[in-house]
């Protein structure tokens, strides 16, 4: 079990890196954009689609780390109130609701990424499958972290006192 938890912790920190190197960039790219566009009156090929693929990649794989984290939404009103076995159960019931439903978006990306995923997209021509792939990507980090979560709390390595994170 602390194999598990050690990895829970290790996989989170190395996404939240890495969501921080590609918001960086996207950022630094977006301000290139601005100032070549408004001062220069030119732009870089390929530069707003770039721009759309990092925030497209940013938000799947940090929905993913907000499951980690414990930082998705949730109203936690009425689950407050339960006892703590119920609590337990309900925050794995809540879980496993989110592995569900990131499933079926896997599956229907799948299908997607069929579909279209072969056809080029200008200006990069690379297949649009390859952008296409955040969609999966992050729904499958989203369900081993769901599963993750399962596994801890029922081990006892995750607490349910506070199911999620209390707000600031």
């Amino acid at each position: 079990m602390n194999a598990l938890v050690f990895s829970d912790k290790w996989l989170s920190k190395i996404l939240e890196w890495l969501l921080v190197v590609v918001f960086f960039g996207f950022f630094a790219m977006v301000c290139t954009l601005v100032v070549m566009r408004y001062g220069f009156g030119t732009t870089i090929v390929g530069g707003n689609e770039g721009v759309t693929v990092a925030f497209v990649f940013t938000v799947a794989i940090g929905a993913a780390v907000a499951i980690s984290r414990r930082d998705h939404i949730a109203i936690t009103y009425f689950i407050n109130f339960l006892p703590l076995p119920i609590k337990k159960v309900a925050y794995i019931v809540g879980l496993l609701l989110i592995a569900f439903i990131n499933v079926i978006m896997i599956s229907y990306s799948i299908r997607w990424i069929e579909l279209s995923g072969g056809a080029a997209w200008q200006p990069f021509r690379f297949a649009q499958g390859y952008f296409q792939a955040a969609i999966p990507l992050g729904c499958g980090l989203a369900v081993i972290f769901c599963f993750n979560k399962i596994a801890l709390t029922l081990g006892g390595h995750e607490s349910v006192e506070h199911v999620w994170m209390p707000e600031d």
